[in-house]
């Protein structure tokens, strides 16, 4: 899997799944970074495997990207964790940086 289709995926899986903070999944739901590691190995917890760790720090990243020019500059996990922070909030970053992705292609 590409880095373009673990970023959907993980979408995918955040919207159906999202809205947990501080840990990476509880009862079934994930967090953010839950997402991105179900959507690349099944499970949110981390896997030590270097390719897998390697592909979900790109997406973090890809994540961050969008962030970093917002005014309070935070990353995934800030902003995943932050009380005010939604569930839709989150998934609008995952498409912002799922469109990023679309225009590099284009």
């Amino acid at each position: 899997m590409n880095i373009y289709e673990l970023l959907v995926k993980s979408r995918d899986v955040f919207a159906e799944r999202g809205g947990v903070k501080h840990c990476l999944s509880l009862r079934g739901n994930v967090c953010a970074v839950g997402a991105i590691n179900v959507a690349d190995h099944g499970s949110s917890e981390w896997r030590s495997n270097e390719e897998s760790l390697d592909s979900v720090i790109e997406v973090c990243g890809l994540l961050n990207n969008q962030l970093a020019n917002s005014d309070d500059g935070y990353s995934i996990v800030e902003f995943n964790n932050e009380m005010l922070t939604t569930k839709d909030d989150v998934l609008a970053v995952y498409d912002k940086a799922i469109a990023a992705l679309e225009e590099k292609v284009e």
